[in-house]
């Protein structure tokens, strides 16, 4: 495992949260009785939702997995619902570039002079799961995503359930104080979890964003750790996203 390694680990991370997350309700669950007015928990999630045409954002990124840990900075640059694209640096050298749209992505690897790249549609057939690139744009900001059709089950908590490939897949968003800080994505059958834990907010435009976002991304067999802890926001200036492969480049599979 290096630094190389743990680039590719989180773009993959990254598309795994896309697959995971968007998966559209397919059989509720939850035996409760509904109202057309909305909790407070559900109105106080909603409003971690930004609204925004171009984004930057300067982000600490912090990568834990297989018995190492990495520091990177990181700058991420979005155009809502069109591309995402970021840099990574390491003693102030780019390690990686990675561009994600909304059918394709890609991943420079500056060190070996190599570069991957997939169709999203294609990572979507082997899940099995419908895509949602909104999903991604929310959890990089630190905002509410999977909003609708969410039920309340206690003072603390809303539970959305789909069945996703036959297995039951259950989102809880924990709050605490109306604010959210911890949701779980649970796959009952396989034992795997995606948990995102959210602190720090600050208020962005008229939204309320959490300024860290703690991924862990359990399996059977590894537990892959991501922190991200955005320092700067810009929602004015426009941004150019860059990305190139180099004719010398050789392509390497996910």
């Amino acid at each position: 495992m290096n630094i190389l390694s743990a680039i590719r680990n989180l773009a993959i991370l990254s598309c795994t949260i896309v697959l995971l997350f968007s998966c559209a309700p397919k059989k509720r669950m939850i035996d409760a009785t509904e109202s057309t007015a909305k909790s407070s928990l559900v109105e106080a999630y909603e409003e971690n939702i930004l609204s925004y045409d171009q984004v930057e954002m300067v982000s600490d990124v912090n990568y834990s997995g297989e018995g190492m840990s990495l520091d990177f900075s990181g700058v991420f640059r979005m155009k809502s619902n069109e591309k995402i694209w970021g840099s990574f640096k390491k003693f102030g050298f780019e390690v990686a570039r990675v561009l994600i749209t909304n059918d394709s992505m890609f991943v420079l690897n500056r060190f070996q002079s190599s570069y991957m790249a997939d169709d999203l549609s294609r990572l979507k057939s082997m899940s099995g799961v419908p895509l949602d690139f909104t999903d991604l744009e929310q959890i990089l900001l630190g905002g509410s995503f999977w909003t609708d059709e969410l039920v309340q089950v206690n003072d603390s908590t809303l539970t959305k359930i789909a069945t996703v490939k036959n297995e039951v897949v259950e989102a809880k968003h924990i709050f605490g104080k109306e604010q959210l800080v911890r949701k779980s994505l649970i796959q009952s059958q396989s034992n795997g979890e995606l948990m995102i834990e959210y602190g720090d907010y600050n208020s962005i435009d008229i939204a309320s964003l959490a300024m860290i976002r703690d991924i862990t991304a359990f399996s059977k067999n590894s537990v892959m750790k991501v922190r991200l802890k955005t320092t700067n926001f810009d929602l004015e200036s426009v941004k150019s996203m860059p990305f190139e492969i180099p004719s010398n480049y050789t392509r390497h599979s996910f």
